[in-house]
């Protein structure tokens, strides 16, 4: 479910699944074992230290050649540059976890905006992060940021290595992908496998280089679960916003974000390309707003795909098809797909712009054993399902409501009673709320026997036989007599969904426990830093946060979700993140959130917020607050009279 991860893989040739809390059991335990806990800090730490919170280590590449098998390090606040270390410009950890002593964890400190900074420099391996034929590997809550080296500088890159977690993390500004998972046959190590990548932020990738903002390419067993993937507005190589591929196989891609990618290329791109693809689920994702398809499904190079099944997604407002099977027998003579299954998804308004496309169009003549059933196609551009190729077999195309523009298809379709043509009456399309309404003839009007099975037991019952049991909200699947149609289920009773609150280190969130909020209500958070903290941010739920009354106000909540705070160590309460003002001015008094110190238009409170959000000022250069930026970034608000030089002089006096 989309706030509690089941992380489930198969293990052999029959289903057996290992779950996440399995995973943390084995961590806790192992913590019990004689595993250590580190720290590194950009204020005062030393790699000549011992690693302690009182005595941290000043490098995350210290870390990674001391960590071994159940060992923790915990990274404070502050921005890492890691091209200025002496010989090793990147994180990689030199020892494997393990099943029995571990996992290896890099972590944010709890509460703190822990930044992994590349400076664009060219890498001489993959990623700024990097783990290569390793095992029990976690990365966690960490920002990554500025490889764009023009040499296919990736965020996170992860090759031959298993049981890998990718977790929390902000990766953006990267020449290639931000994150990357890659099986590579002339490279030492097994195939890649057992890889979860959960709940990260990726964008402002593939800034010049190929593959896609997250790639999963030759994995065994993965999950793909709860990611943000957006803004991608540069760049023409690569880029697409999730692409399983080239022998991935046995995984999911659920409850992820796509949107905002401006470069033609899809949000979801499955490709076999050369190699047998297969066994893999496409489920409750959000995808809108992207300059061509919202789902891409092909083989580009006559690999076989195989066994997907795309189910519960909302796709909307994309500029060519919700979901495209292109025909891209040119590249190869073949391109073949069985066994595809799309059901009770909602497409709307894809195509408008472009006039020709619709929800779902199929061009690829080589599939065997189409399904297409159960889905709400509205308001879509030129037609709603397009007409199928002659040369596909075995296509059933039955059971969906179509409303707008209809096509010859759609119109023969409905005319002998196979699709049903009428309004859906979602809850406010306007506002992006395809919930339905209590009339809606999507009520019940879908067919039970199209749902795909829980092949990876979505609600833990270990019954993979039974049909999938939720929704795209996480309610039940089936609350009357037949299934609706579309990827939202009418309830009778008035959905509830979970808000959890979730504060860092250095205050507290209140209420602090989880909120049952009805569909369409807010729900209020007081925060409240401890004394010598302030609040570094306050996200989630589409809110808003009042700085006066120090309240956090909900969006309309249509979905489970967190409200996520962190706090920072401000003991002149100044708004400025206390080792920030150390590593800059090594005092507290200097400066303030009203002042200038270089008096070049930006605050040094806005300096100090521009550095932590990883953005350079307008001619590509780093904040700070003793050298002056050029204008116009973010915050500028005029330069004083004043050069630098001369208020340092008058200082003096």
């Amino acid at each position: 479910m989309k706030n509690m991860t089941i992380f489930r893989f198969y293990l052999s040739s029959f289903q057996k699944y290992l779950t996440a809390s399995m995973f943390l059991a084995a961590v806790v335990f192992s913590n019990l074992c004689e595993a250590a806990v580190y720290y590194v800090s950009a204020s005062g730490g030393s790699d000549s230290s011992s690693g302690t919170e009182a005595a941290p280590w000043a490098t995350v590449q210290k870390a990674a050649a001391v960590l071994t098998a159940g060992d923790t390090v915990y990274i404070k606040n502050g921005t890492y540059a890691l091209n200025t270390h002496p010989t090793t410009k990147y994180l990689a950890p030199v020892n494997s976890g393990s099943s029995t002593a571990g996992w290896i964890t890099f972590a944010a400190y709890p509460g703190h905006t822990s930044v992994l900074d590349g400076d664009n420099a060219v890498l001489p391996v993959g990623g700024l992060i990097n783990i290569r034929n390793k095992e029990y590997i976690r990365i966690s809550g960490l920002t990554v940021q500025n490889v764009d080296d023009n040499a296919e500088g990736i965020g996170i890159y992860v090759e031959n290595s298993r049981h890998i977690i990718i977790e929390k993390n902000h990766v953006r500004h990267t020449d290639s992908s931000g994150i990357q998972v890659f099986t590579k046959s002339s490279q030492p190590g097994l195939p890649s496998a057992d890889i979860l990548i959960d709940g990260n932020d990726v964008e402002d990738t593939n800034l010049g280089g190929p593959n896609e903002m997250i790639t999963v390419s030759g994995v065994n067993r993965f999950e793909v679960c709860n990611n943000r993937v957006h803004n991608r507005t540069v760049g023409t190589n690569g880029g697409e916003g999730l692409d399983i591929k080239q022998g991935a196989k046995n995984g999911s891609v659920h409850h992820n974000e796509i949107w905002d990618l401006n470069t033609n290329r899809p949000g979801i791109y499955i490709d076999a390309w050369d190699q047998l693809t297969e066994n893999i689920d496409v489920h409750s994702n959000h995808i809108h707003h992207i300059d061509t398809h919202g789902l891409y499904i092909g083989s580009e190079r006559g690999g076989l795909l195989r066994n997907v099944r795309i189910f519960n997604n909302i796709v909307h407002d994309n500029y060519r098809a919700g979901i495209y099977f292109p025909d891209e027998t040119s590249f190869s003579g073949k391109e073949p797909l069985e066994g595809i299954v799309l059901v009770n998804n909602t497409f709307a308004r894809n195509g408008v712009n472009v006039n020709w496309f619709g929800a779902v169009h199929v061009a690829n003549p080589s599939i065997t054993g189409l399904i297409v059933r159960n889905n709400i196609a509205w308001q879509n551009g030129r037609y709603q399902i397009y007409d199928i190729p002659a040369g596909v077999t075995g296509a059933v195309v039955s059971d969906n409501l179509l409303w707008g523009t209809t096509g010859t298809a759609d119109n023969s379709r409905v005319s002998n009673g196979a699709d049903k043509k009428a309004d859906p009456l979602f809850v406010n399309a306007a506002a992006d709320d395809f919930h339905l309404q209590a009339a809606s003839p999507a009520v019940d009007g879908g067919a039970d026997a199209a749902l795909p099975a829980d092949s990876f037991d979505q609600d833990g019952d270990s019954d993979t036989a039974e049909p999938i049991p939720f929704d795209y909200a996480d309610n039940p699947r089936r609350a009357g007599s037949r299934v609706d149609n579309g990827a939202y289920e009418r309830s009778t009773s008035v959905s509830s969904y979970t808000v959890n609150p979730s504060a860092g280190s250095g205050g507290t969130i209140s209420p602090a426990t989880a909120q049952a909020v009805n569909h369409g209500a807010t729900v209020a958070f007081t925060i409240t830093p401890n004394s010598g903290y302030s609040i570094s941010s306050v996200t989630g739920c589409g809110g808003t946060f009042n700085s006066t009354t120090k309240i956090y106000t909900t969006g309309a909540i249509t979905a489970n979700c967190t409200v996520t705070t962190s706090f920072i160590t401000d003991a002149d309460a100044d708004g400025i993140d206390d080792d920030w003002e150390r590593r800059y001015f090594s005092n507290l008094t200097t400066v303030n959130a009203g002042s200038d110190f270089d008096e070049d238009g930006y605050s040094d409170r806005q300096e100090y917020l521009n550095s932590l959000a990883g953005q350079k000022d307008p001619q590509g250069a780093e904040y700070d607050p003793k050298v002056r930026n050029a204008p116009g970034g973010t915050g500028y608000a005029g330069r004083a009279s004043f050069l630098p030089a001369v208020k340092l002089l008058l200082e003096k006096k």
